[in-house]
Order: structure tokens, then C-alpha cells, then sequence
């Protein structure tokens, strides 16, 4: 691990708590990413000093009180926010999801001992180094989840952290311990207590993983509460299912995952995704089946499109291993490049156009339609003098040639 790769207003805030007199460390994602070398994106600190005691501290800087009743305080230098929190312990989670309770301690063990899994527990200070009560370092070093303590009790207290096993292990390419994965699958009904973002959040993750398709293969009982349509599907379709989530862009292994429902849109709606997302997915689904064989057959399928081509290409390759994925986006890419018209917007005449020839009503829509479908076939140029020539041999009266 880098020791001396700590962001400025990280070491400043450690050094303002530990020239006040108190501990502090960082904790979690930071320090565990740091040891596996990883990106790190945001920084947590945890302390011994009181939340009334952080304001003092930091009272030079600009704080938000994320959560003062529950001990944590962001401390914002340099224009980058650090969440900084007192130790502290945790009654009894009533709803499966948050505690009833949290009081302040003095003890570094007992704050650590309430976390979820053993490589998110690890403490780091510059001076100091890796302070690990629960051997996350080994498990980090083995490629292993595991939790803190008795697993089906870590559960019990949070179901989110069920999913959050199930998406660690996929990100990390990790193994989940086979005592905390037998917790996953008996505790598994708990998701019904986790909101829909939640859930939506954490797949959408789980997929992006480099492991995603053994962890959806291993849990199919999991995956199956959060998406019980995928039921319908008997082992030998989930296995080939599986083998196609290939590639790291969620929207795309959604789409793979959801190609066998007959509702994907109540699904998407169900976990709450943005009305872009949604959109993507169901346009990608809408579009799984077009022939791209010819020019025309391409630019058809590009003027349906609303995803990027080289999003499209890879769906398309997760559902058919022949497709090759890079020349399918470069033949698409180029059509794109060209310029070629495969829209009414590109259309070299408006409806101002077609009704100035005589079309009244819908007949307009229909002639520019008919228009750009001619102009994609390659049987007329996009030019206005040779579209309404065109047009005009629809009219009533006129010879169709």
C-alpha cells in the first residue's frame, strides 16, 4: 500500500484532529483500495473526537452537518468534501436496514466491529499504518468477503449488506467465504426491506464487475427476489444467459439479463431507473433483432437507434457470438461519419414542402416518411428538387413510376 498517497485535505483533517488531541483514521473503501492499488474516490475518517469537538477542530473551515445526531460531520478543504465520524456502536436494526440507535465510543475495536465486511473495517494513518482488527489484509491478500463477526447476524442487522456481498465480489473479482455466502442465500428474503434505489444502485454496480457472471451464476436464488421474472427461465436458458453478460456496460448486461421478460419496462420502472436508462434498455431490447447485412438494413437500424452504435454492437455480440462486435460498430461508425440521412431532421425538405405540392393532413407524414425510407434505399439522392419530384408522383392523378 502507497503510505504517502493521502489527498491534501485528507492529511490535514487527520493532522487538525491529531494536534487537538485526538485519533483519527481513515477507514473503509479508501483503505482498501489503496492496497489493492485501486482508484480511490472518496475518503472517510473516523475518530474518537466528539461531533461538538469536530466543529471546534475544523471551525476555520467549511463543515456540513451530514449527520451530527449520528456523529458525522463533512469537513470540505480545497474544495473536496471529507466525511469524518465519531467511533461509535449500534443498538438493534428494527427495520433490517438501519439502527434504532447509535451511541459514542471511545474504543476504535468497537466502532470497527460494527461494519459490514472485514476489508471495509480496516483503519489507515500515515504515522501508524494499517490498524486491522478482523484480518481484512489477509482476506484482501486471499480474495475473499467475508464479514465482521457472525455473518447471518451482519445480515439480520442490515439486508442491504446482502447485495453489497454479491457486488464486492464482483468488483473485486472476488470469493465470497463459504460461511458468509451460506448467510446470502438463507437471508436472502430480507431484500424485501431494501428500497428499490438501493437495490437498483447496487446492480447496477454488481454488473459493471468483472466478476458479474460468476456471481449471477452462484446466486441465481439471490438475483431471483430482486428480479423474480427471471424465473421463467430453466437452468439451461439461465446458463446460456449468463454466458452472454460479456463486457462491463450495465445498461448492455441489463439488457442481456432482461432480453427473456415479457415486462422489461415494469421492471425498470419497479427499481426506479431514470427516464434515460430506461430508455436505453428498452430501445436496445426494441432493436436486438434487426438485420444489419446490408447498407440499407444498417441505416434503418441507425435511424431507430437512440443508443450510441458502439453500445448497440456490444449487445448485439453478448446475444450472438458470431457477430463480431468491432466491425458491426465501425460499419455503423461509418454511416454516422458519412453523414448519410437516415432521419426526417436530415431530410433535405419539410412538411412546408410536401404540403406546398399538394399533401394535406396525415398524407404529409407519410410522403416524408416514404421519402427518407427511399433516400436510405439509395433510390433517390437527399436533394430537394429530386425529392419533390419524387413526392409529386404520389399525388392523385399522377402516374406512380
Amino acid at each position: 500500500m502507497n503510505h504517502c498517497g493521502l489527498p491534501y485535505p485528507v492529511q490535514e483533517c487527520l493532522s487538525l484532529l491529531n494536534e487537538s488531541g485526538y485519533e483519527a483514521f481513515v477507514v473503509g473503501g479508501a483503505v482498501r483500495d489503496m492496497y489493492l492499488g485501486r482508484p480511490v474516490h472518496d475518503y472517510d475518517i473516523t475518530t474518537n473526537a466528539l461531533p461538538d469537538q469536530m466543529k471546534q477542530v475544523f471551525a476555520a473551515h467549511r463543515t456540513v452537518e451530514t449527520g451530527l445526531k449520528h456523529g458525522t460531520l463533512t469537513v470540505i478543504i480545497n474544495r473536496m468534501p471529507v466525511e469524518i465520524t465519531t467511533y461509535r456502536t449500534e443498538s438493534a436494526y428494527g427495520d433490517h436496514r438501519h439502527p434504532d440507535a447509535v451511541a459514542f465510543t471511545s474504543d476504535l475495536a468497537a466502532d470497527c466491529a460494527r461494519r459490514d465486511f472485514t476489508i471495509n473495517a480496516m483503519c489507515f494513518h500515515p504515522l501508524e499504518g494499517v490498524i486491522d482488527f478482523y484480518h481484512g489484509e489477509d482476506d484482501l491478500h486471499r480474495h475473499i468477503i467475508r464479514t465482521v463477526g457472525e455473518p447471518a447476524e451482519r445480515f439480520r442487522e442490515d439486508a442491504l449488506r446482502i447485495l453489497r456481498a454479491l457486488r464486492f465480489a464482483s468488483e473485486l473479482d472476488f470469493t465470497i467465504e463459504a460461511g458468509t455466502a451460506a448467510a446470502v442465500h438463507n437471508a436472502r428474503q430480507d431484500l424485501s426491506y431494501v428500497s428499490a434505489e438501493r437495490i437498483r444502485n447496487e446492480l447496477q454496480r454488481l454488473l459493471a464487475g468483472p466478476g458479474h457472471a460468476r456471481i449471477l451464476r452462484d446466486y441465481r436464488d439471490v438475483v431471483e427476489v430482486i428480479l423474480p421474472e427471471l424465473q421463467i427461465l430453466d437452468e439451461e436458458q439461465w446458463l446460456t444467459m449468463v454466458q452472454r453478460l460479456r463486457g462491463d456496460d450495465p445498461e448492455v448486461l441489463l439488457a442481456v439479463l432482461l432480453t427473456a421478460v415479457k415486462n422489461p419496462e415494469d421492471i425498470l420502472k419497479r427499481l426506479k431507473y431514470s427516464t434515460a436508462d430506461t430508455r436505453a434498455v428498452l430501445n436496445l431490447l426494441a432493436c436486438r433483432c434487426d438485420p444489419v447485412d446490408t447498407l440499407y438494413q444498417r441505416r434503418l437500424l441507425l435511424s431507430r437507434l437512440c443508443v450510441p452504435a458502439g453500445q448497440y454492437a456490444a449487445f448485439r455480440a453478448c446475444l450472438d457470438p458470431g457477430q463480431n462486435k468491432t466491425e458491426l460498430r465501425a460499419s455503423l461508425q461509418e454511416i454516422l461519419d458519412r453523414g448519410d440521412c437516415i432521419s426526417l431532421k436530415q431530410l433535405a425538405v419539410r412538411g412546408t414542402d410536401i404540403s406546398a405540392l399538394g399533401f394535406q393532413d396525415r398524407q404529409i407524414h407519410t410522403v416524408l416518411h416514404t421519402l427518407l425510407d427511399a433516400v436510405m434505399r439509395d433510390e433517390v439522392p437527399d436533394e430537394a428538387g429530386a425529392l419533390k419530384a419524387y413526392a409529386a408522383r404520389f399525388l392523385p392523378g399522377q402516374e406512380k413510376k
